[in-house]
């Protein structure tokens, strides 16, 4: 949130606009800071100022957590599941290939994804390679977060073909609010 607005950054009426479309929008941490380097007090901050901001502006997804740079370890393990009901740390097509989860998982901080230009989503192969982890995800009863950080002006119609593969498989594909949907919790 701390980059909201910022050049380069969705704006407020973005992130409005996907949230009305039925987007999730999950916490990333306040600055995208890597979590292994900041002190406990600031990494408390970063999960409960997060969920807290997408929470008061009426966004669905505040539930879930994703890693900053897929770098963490127990003690970040332990915050984040304090605040949210699952995480993705891992990337399976970069740190840990082949690593697609089963759905429903066991533990909910092991979700993991592909990040659309590592398919890449701007070729015909890049988008049937992405077709093909979908079916792969449909037909093993796996999970996967098909994520992008940046959308270059010029990827636009690549991105649109590549929004055209996912619907193909749209029955089978939830927005994170719908997976772990956000209910109240204690916090002590």
């Amino acid at each position: 949130p701390a980059q909201v607005g910022y050049p380069d950054y969705l704006t407020k009426a973005m992130l409005d606009d996907l949230s009305a479309a039925g987007w999730s929008i999950v916490s990333h941490s306040m600055n995208h800071d890597s979590l292994t380097v900041i002190s406990d007090g600031d990494l408390d901050w970063q999960l409960r100022a997060s969920q807290q901001w997408i929470d008061a502006q009426g966004y669905q997804g505040s539930n879930v957590f994703v890693v900053p740079y897929h770098d963490w370890g127990d003690r970040e393990r332990t915050a984040i599941a304090g605040y949210y009901e699952a995480a993705r740390g891992t990337s399976a097509d970069i740190v840990s290939p082949d690593s697609l989860v089963d759905w429903r998982p066991d533990n909910p901080y092991e979700l993991t994804g592909i990040e659309g230009p590592n398919l890449p989503f701007t070729t015909v192969a890049g988008r049937d390679r992405l077709r093909a982890i979908l079916q792969r995800t449909v037909d093993e009863g796996k999970f996967i977060d098909v994520f992008f950080h940046h959308l270059d002006p010029t990827e636009v119609d690549a991105f649109r073909q590549t929004l055209a593969v996912v619907n193909d498989f749209r029955e089978r594909v939830l927005p994170y609010h719908q997976l772990y949907p956000r209910y109240a919790r204690t916090f002590f």
